[in-house]
């Protein structure tokens, strides 16, 4: 159901009258009456009144009816384009532009025809050419080529069966995907074996796009990214269809892009990684396979044809010959190794210093402000690694993390200093009277203050370090004395 379209099948008429009666019964208990049935079996309309009908009578191969913005010709049950006629106004981008917008291509059957053109809309716009202005003569007649063909496209007949059916002995799905510089894209085909043994393949959908005009990009990196849109297409079609127990095979022609999806992708750039992450979550790799580049179908797709060629390219709508062999292309499990797009592995060096790391600093520093930046972006970097208790904290110095650093400087330098000291307050034992005389104590940050005099003190703090003629600030004058 599409807004106010229902477009249903079945495999036996007696099958497709019960969802006719149903849906019929179902709508009309709310008001909704369903008219305009279409039908490619004749039993199924004779018996509906003329004015619910899709079509005018006589059933001929001339009736057909518009569905999706495409045309459905029941007798033949086949689709076709319509509304394809070429643009009678100048040509400038504006009005190019709005003829590539009447291809209104739902599943990409002519994805082959729409990027030739998408590819000359993105010439026009990296020249910078304004809406209105006249076109370049060499992108002209590259659009006039293109343009006398597009009422061809009207002459396109698609199949709508595709020979799915409970009665199949086995089913599978195979995706092919290529890249050119100048655009990339995908494609999914069904391969039927029937009961009677024959194999039928059939182009069930495609995408493409055009490859990004950045002159950095490679074709590797393009590669990957149709594998990325094959992944997703092969996805999308086994959840619609909803066959349980589907085959899926991936091919690509790309070794070095079939090298990234078999690897870790923590082993590629992030370019790389991201896409190669996808696949691998939505088909996994154990699908992917090599096939070569003549057999490849998307291969047309990826640098576009002309409207006049496409219904004659039997390897675009049926798949390559090979399909009718089983696909038998390279699958083999061969590890295939490659250095592009490779992530550069970056060897941090750490040199421990033996003894007390701040001190280290202290004497390794040409000034005691520098020393005090040093501290504070080591405390800097502690917070940091602790986000959930400091919270998020950049930029420059906050004035309470130099007063940390200085602190830390304070007490590296009074461990070394008064060692013998310190093991008195640690042990609990007598204190002596030299120090007795000082009032001092363990203050609760872990450093040495005083209430005594302060004539040795400052000096024994200054000469620890090696700024003894400097004309920095000595240590106690950031705080790590008190007097009163």
């Amino acid at each position: 159901m599409y807004v106010d379209d229902l477009i249903s099948g079945a495999d036996s008429i007696e099958e497709a009258r019960k969802k006719r009666d149903e849906a019929s019964q179902l709508l009309a208990s709310a008001g909704f009456n369903l008219r305009k049935w279409t039908s490619n079996v004749k039993e199924l309309v004779e018996n509906i009144p003329v004015q619910e009908l899709g079509f005018e009578l006589p059933f001929n191969l001339s009736n057909h009816v518009k569905t999706l913005g495409m045309k459905w010709f029941p007798i033949d049950d086949c689709f076709s384009y319509q509304n394809l006629q070429p643009s009678t106004e100048a040509t400038t981008e504006r009005s190019i532009l709005s003829t590539i917008a009447k291809l209104f291509d739902l599943l990409g059957w002519i994805s082959p025809c729409v990027v030739t053109a998408k590819i000359i809309m993105q010439r026009l716009w990296n020249r910078g050419c304004n809406w209105d202005d006249p076109i370049p003569t060499a992108l002209m007649k590259e659009w006039e080529a293109f343009h006398r063909e597009f009422p061809l496209i009207e002459r396109l007949r698609i199949p709508r069966w595709t020979h799915i059916s409970p009665t199949n002995m086995a089913i599978e799905l195979h995706g092919f995907c290529d890249a050119s510089m100048k655009a990339y894209g995908a494609a999914v085909y069904v391969r039927i074996l029937d009961s009677n043994g024959n194999i039928h393949v059939n182009l069930i959908l495609s995408k493409t796009r055009v490859a990004p005009s950045k002159r950095t990009i490679t074709l590797p990196s393009l590669e990957v990214c149709d594998a990325v849109v094959l992944a997703q297409l092969l996805q999308y079609t086994k959840e619609v269809l909803a066959i349980p127990n589907v085959k899926m095979y991936a091919w690509t022609d790309s070794t070095i892009a079939l090298a990234w999806i078999r690897a870790t992708p923590t082993k590629w750039t992030t370019i790389v990684s991201n896409r190669v992450s996808e696949i691998q979550r939505l088909v996994g790799i154990n699908c992917w396979g090599n096939v070569g580049t003549l057999h490849n179908p998307v291969d047309l797709a990826s640098g576009g044809v002309l409207p006049s060629e496409l219904q004659s390219l039997q390897a675009w709508w049926n798949g390559p010959e090979s399909s009718q062999m089983g696909f038998r292309f390279s699958r083999s499990a061969r590890e295939i190794d490659t250095e592009e797009e490779k992530r550069t592995v970056k060897v941090l060096t750490v040199h421990l210093l033996e003894g007390d790391n701040i001190l280290q600093a202290i004497f390794n520093s040409s000034s005691l402000l520098k020393a005090t930046r040093v501290i504070a972006t080591c405390v800097r970097f502690i917070i940091k690694c602790r986000p959930k208790l400091y919270g998020i904290i950049t930029g420059s110095f906050y004035p309470w993390e130099l007063e940390l650093a200085r602190l830390h400087m304070v007490k590296a330098a009074q461990s070394e200093m008064f060692e013998t000291e310190f093991s008195y307050f640690k042990a609990n034992s007598k204190i002596p009277k030299s120090l007795r005389s000082l009032n001092a104590f363990i203050d609760i940050d872990g450093s040495l203050p005083s209430w005594g005099s302060f004539r040795e003190l400052p000096f024994i703090l200054r000469c620890s370090t090696h700024h003894t003629t400097t004309k920095q600030p000595p240590l106690h004058d950031f705080g790590c004395q008190r007097s009163s």
